[in-house]
């Protein structure tokens, strides 16, 4: 249970390795091959958008939210809260590798993403040698985080279009 714990507090150092790749090198790079994006026209006025400033904004609202859910798994023992996080940390990986596909080009995050979803793998592995969990609750506390994200995404880049302009 300690050796859970333990990563589970590391974690966010780790989420941080390929948040890092992402605030040094994603926002210049997709300026430079917004032509190699599909044809979406909104995605396109995010990235014209977003400067460095506004993204590292992003990251950390996204850090706090990962470290309020890592205390709440080491002091509450919610670990069918953590292999959901795990999980939706994964789906957020694959993202990075569908992206890269449609873009056919390696993504900065792209690498980082890999790397530390075998960390998040590992995690899920120990957890689910250790501990009893219940799977009905995973998938829906997976697909709850899953769709906060997405919002709190939305919600981040609108904050940060407004109070970061580039």
């Amino acid at each position: 249970m300690d050796e859970i714990k333990l990563l589970v507090v590391l974690f966010p150092s780790i989420f941080m390795i390929h948040e890092f790749e992402e605030i040094i090198w994603l926002v210049n790079w997709a300026k430079k091959n917004i032509s190699s994006f599909p044809e979406n026209q909104n995605l396109r006025k995010v990235v014209c958008n977003l400067n460095t400033s506004g993204f590292a904004f992003i990251v950390f609202c996204e850090f706090l939210i990962v470290v309020l859910l890592c205390l709440i798994v080491v002091y509450y023992l919610a670990f069918n809260l953590l292999v959901a996080m795990m999980l939706t940390y994964i789906l957020h990986s694959i993202i990075h590798v569908i992206q890269s596909i449609v873009v056919k080009k390696y993504i900065p995050a792209l690498g980082t993403a890999i790397l530390t979803s075998i960390y998040a793998a590992f995690i899920i592995y120990k957890t689910l040698n250790i501990c009893n969990l219940e799977y009905s609750l995973i998938g829906i506390l997976t697909m709850t985080i899953t769709i906060a994200v997405y919002f709190n995404l939305l919600l981040m880049h609108y904050f940060s279009s407004k109070f970061f302009k580039g």
